[in-house]
């Protein structure tokens, strides 16, 4: 329903749909190109099952370059990016498709943006990403029982930023 980029689409419900979170997109422009789009924050985001699409309440926070991941079979968890108006953005929070409604879930102590996140048992992990001075090797942790942020931090050995991450089978 709404046009967006740097944004994230995250499947759930086994794959049978898909959250759209958060992005921008440009509005306006015209005139022979002298007139430049601007770049508007998707405040909310959409679901789409089969090829419906339904609109979301929107985010605590608008938020573009973040990451998103499921953690359970329709609960999607929300971390980092950034605002076009407000810089980077700390908040946390879950997608819960009950009430169709994303609902806040602690802060993050480093904001970033380009993060990302892994699930390990019931504990997601917030990886990496550039917190605004540069990259950061901080990892934080996500309590999926309680769908609140830890105050247990981990540091990689190496700053990460855009990486990618994947969960092995034997965790």
């Amino acid at each position: 329903k709404e046009a967006r980029m740097m944004h994230t689409a995250t499947a759930v419900a086994g794959g049978q749909a898909v959250v759209y979170t958060g992005g921008a997109f440009y509005k306006g422009g015209g005139l022979f190109g002298l007139i430049k789009p601007k770049l508007n924050m998707n405040k909310g985001g959409e679901v789409v099952i089969n090829k419906k699409s339904e609109k979301t309440a929107d985010l605590t926070a608008p938020r573009l370059q973040h990451a998103a991941a499921a953690f359970s079979a329709d609960y999607v968890l929300v971390a980092g990016g950034r605002d076009l108006k407000s810089g980077l953005v700390s908040g946390v929070e879950v997608f819960d498709p009950n009430a169709n409604a994303y609902v806040a879930a602690g802060s993050l102590q480093t904001p970033r943006a380009g993060c990302e996140i892994a699930f390990n048992r019931s504990e997601g992990l917030i990886i990496g990403g550039h917190a605004g001075y540069g990259e950061t090797s901080w990892v934080e942790a996500f309590d999926c029982d309680s769908n609140t942020m830890e105050s247990t931090r981990y540091r990689l050995t190496t700053t990460r930023n855009g990486c990618t991450v994947n969960v092995l089978n034997d965790g």
